[in-house]
């Protein structure tokens, strides 16, 4: 299945928020995002806005987006991404957004789950944008960059390359 038909089978309140590209980016969130081949592009959804209403996620550390994509092999994937200030003192919150994804990605089944896939050389399936006009101030030594790593997130970025 691809990206838009997990998202189209989750249910409420994900079920019809999928957008064409990357729709539903905000344009200054999409313009930190490089796609080699838009026609691989499956689509994108705003989880963030998806639960905001939601009375049992409204004040948690909401994940902000997935883009869906097709490789140059074939295969579906999801990356989902978080573009948030990149401090040593955003960590812990953001820790917290990441933790907060896995557990709705999990609860939208196996497919879900294999769309995202494991980290490898040419798939981060979690990835942390530093906001645009923000510095990235996370030493990479720092304890909070072991954190984020033993949690499987790289460094923030700047931009994000999407195969």
């Amino acid at each position: 299945m691809n990206f838009t038909d997990v998202m189209r089978a989750v249910g409420a309140p994900v079920t019809g928020a999928c957008h064409k590209g990357l729709g539903a980016l905000t344009t200054a969130h999409r313009s930190q995002i490089i796609c080699v081949d838009s026609r691989r592009l499956e689509g994108s959804i705003d989880v963030d806005a998806c639960y905001a209403a939601d009375p049992g996620h409204r004040h948690a550390h909401r994940w902000d987006y997935g883009i869906g994509y097709r490789t140059a092999e074939g295969e579906h994937r999801a990356t989902w991404v978080e573009v948030h200030p990149a401090s040593t003192g955003d960590v812990t919150t953001v820790l917290k957004k990441l933790d907060w994804m896995r557990v709705r990605i999990a609860s939208w089944g196996d497919h879900a789950e294999r769309l995202t896939g494991r980290p490898g050389p040419s798939h981060r399936p979690f990835v942390w944008l530093a906001t645009a006009s923000g510095r990235i101030s996370i030493n990479a030594n720092a304890t909070e960059a072991r954190r984020l790593a033993s949690a499987g997130l790289d460094l923030p970025k700047r931009k994000l390359r999407i195969p």
